[in-house]
């Protein structure tokens, strides 16, 4: 399994409080994997990134976040790009190299197929690298103490596993190998979760392997929810990203419907539209 590295967090930021609540996220796992943290805007259409400035508000947003970077992780660099929102964060994720994007959505009903005009969501079906979609939070210093990798034996579902992994190590947090069946549980499937987890261990990572039975989305939602402090890793589907395969659905339902943060790790196969 190769190991990710979290070496560039992108930021979007829009001046709204939505948008806020990614940035403590954002600084925790820089802090934690030294990454350079990018505060990207976009303006308008029309606009000319060189002479024109954002709103009072994105200024304000932009100049708090480099604030609240600074006294944690002083790697810190700011992007003002200007068209169309989640093409521009795309665009400058693939030309920075970005290895994680970090955004806010809503809560319990933030991204659904209904929403698919939204920055989050577009993005989500666009990038080539995991999104990590956080909900609004009061607390400023946000915590990971729990990961949770749902697999299902699927190529793809293994995808985020790595993800999981690493995330677990850079924030020295739990991590849990959960598998949801309708039925009865897969034995080839529950053999390799504890040789996954027997190589977690070895990097001193604390895991715990649970199945449980039921339908996947509801599952998954249902345990992470029940820490207060847990961080999903799945992965979504390919080229189409979010949407309406079964594995899209899942994804789809659990970034939408759980409390927790969730990272959605695209295949590592999808290297995304071409960026002309």
């Amino acid at each position: 399994m190769r190991s990710p590295s979290y070496e560039t967090v992108l930021v979007p930021l829009d001046g709204s409080e939505l948008a806020d609540a990614a940035v403590p996220w954002a600084i925790l796992i820089a802090r934690k994997t030294g990454a350079w943290l990018n505060l990207v805007t976009v303006l308008p259409h029309g606009a000319d990134p060189k002479v024109d400035h954002p709103d009072h508000a994105t200024q304000r947003s932009l100049a708090q976040a480099r604030e609240n970077a600074g006294v944690l992780t002083p790697r810190t660099a700011t992007s003002i790009l200007a068209g169309d929102s989640a093409t521009e964060i795309d665009r400058e994720s693939r030309a920075m190299a970005a290895d994680l994007i970090v955004m806010a959505s809503h809560g319990r009903s933030g991204i659904a197929r209904t929403l698919l005009g939204s920055v989050t969501s577009r993005v989500l079906r666009l990038s080539n690298v995991p999104v990590l979609v956080v909900k609004p939070s009061t607390s400023p210093y946000p915590e990971i103490e729990m990961v949770v990798a749902p697999l299902d034996g699927s190529e793809i579902g293994a995808a985020g596993l790595a993800h999981a992994v690493e995330l677990s190590r850079e924030c020295d947090s739990r991590l849990v190998l959960l598998h949801v069946s309708e039925d009865t549980a897969d034995g080839n499937l529950a053999r390799d979760l504890e040789v996954t987890a027997k190589d977690a261990e070895r990097q001193g990572i604390e895991v715990d392997l649970v199945l449980v039975r039921g339908e996947a989305k509801d599952q998954i939602v249902a345990y992470a929810d029940r820490s207060a402090n847990a961080v999903i890793v799945l992965a979504s589907i390919g080229a189409t990203g979010i949407g309406p395969s079964r594995r899209g659905s899942v994804a789809d339902h659990v970034v939408c419907h759980s409390s927790s943060p969730t990272m959605v790790v695209p295949p590592v196969e999808y290297v995304g539209p071409v960026i002309e």
